[in-house]
């Protein structure tokens, strides 16, 4: 870890660099790798842009999770509401009575709680 932590001090001398990396394999790679990127302009360009499209790909892939996970929830949520209307239509209920269970239950809006009735009836 002193190690590291010298590789990225700005007090750390050239020569003192040189001796560090010659001891750690880790170390000798990433002072190459940055003296190829500090040298070459179109290296490191290359680089950054490789390393944008990386992270493009990892946000596309969360977000696809997370919007996958909602639509989940919804469809989850539907298929409660509806198997609800069932089970309580089962027990004579009326439609009106229904709905504002829905209503109060599912946190819905009567309007909505009224077409899950009408449909699922």
């Amino acid at each position: 870890m002193e190690k590291w932590a010298a590789y990225f001090s700005t007090g750390t001398t050239d020569e003192e660099l040189e001796e560090i990396a010659a001891g750690e394999e880790a170390i000798r790679e990433a002072m190459e790798v940055e003296d190829v990127f500090t040298k070459d302009e179109v290296a490191k360009r290359s680089y950054e842009k490789a390393e944008k499209f990386r992270r493009d790909q990892v946000a596309q892939l969360r977000y696809a999770e997370k919007r996958g996970e909602e639509r989940g929830e919804k469809r989850g949520e539907e298929k409660g509401i509806r198997g609800t209307v069932v089970a309580l239509k089962s027990f004579n209920l009326d439609k009106k009575t229904i709905a504002i269970k829905l209503a109060e239950v599912f946190g819905i809006d009567d309007k909505a709680a009224d077409k899950y009735v009408e449909a699922n009836w």
